[in-house]
């Protein structure tokens, strides 16, 4: 018996529909930004980044759960299985704009290292999602390697998941961190009457950066 028959059709066609999106983020991750763009205020668009960057990674882990489990279990709809990638890869495209938007910004020296911890919280969380992207295409190229590596049977019926379980990237802590320096900072110098319209200004915003860490929004929170 040949390692193609091991694969259901489903799963081959999945494996057809995601190599090229695997190899859209390899590439899009290799690539430099094209442009540099300098930001008027750091703190609104680090909140706005990291509130449209839950949107997305809760968006897509719904699609991957909702669409790709049942285009795979059903048989013969090889059209399903592809618009199913489709609205995963849509998804995938604005993490990678996202990615490129937080790279190609530009501030003074002193955000400069936060908007560097954006792009590679970004950076993260594309490196995990081609990481479940190989998994399931390594299953595909070879199955029972891969049913090996996990300890499964190679032989009869074997239920195999590959899930996609996105962890919290680490520069999300040290953005954190940053935000209430910053805060105090700013506190500090509206109390002492320096700069007090912008430290107003600046401090609600940055207000708004801290909120983006309450909402329980990144991979469970208060649903787990």
């Amino acid at each position: 018996m040949g390692e193609e028959s091991i694969v259901p059709r489903a799963v081959a066609v999945l494996g057809e529909a995601l190599r090229p999106v695997a190899t859209k983020v390899e590439s899009r991750l290799g690539e430099a930004p094209v442009r540099r763009e300098r930001l008027e205020d750091v703190g609104e668009f680090l909140s706005r980044h990291l509130r449209e960057m839950g949107d997305d990674v809760e968006a897509l882990s719904e699609d991957v759960d909702r669409e790709f489990g049942s285009a795979v279990a059903r048989v013969d709809d090889d059209a399903g299985v592809w618009r199913a990638v489709a609205r995963v890869e849509v998804r995938i495209e604005r993490l990678l704009d996202s990615y490129d938007e937080a790279r190609a910004a530009k501030s003074d020296a002193e955000d400069a290292a936060v908007l560097r911890l954006l792009a590679d919280a970004y950076r993260d969380l594309l490196g995990q999602i081609l990481a479940w992207l190989h998994e399931i295409l390594d299953f595909v190229d070879e199955p029972l390697a891969t049913l090996r590596r996990r300890g499964l049977p190679t032989e009869g019926k074997v239920d195999l998941t590959i899930e996609l379980t996105l962890e919290a990237p680490p520069e999300l802590d040290r953005i954190t961190r940053w935000a209430e320096q910053r805060t105090a900072e700013l506190a500090d110098a509206w109390d002492e009457g320096v700069e007090r319209s912008r430290a107003r200004s600046d401090y609600g915003v940055l207000a708004l950066v801290l909120s983006a860490f309450g909402l329980g929004w990144l991979f469970g929170g208060d649903d787990e």
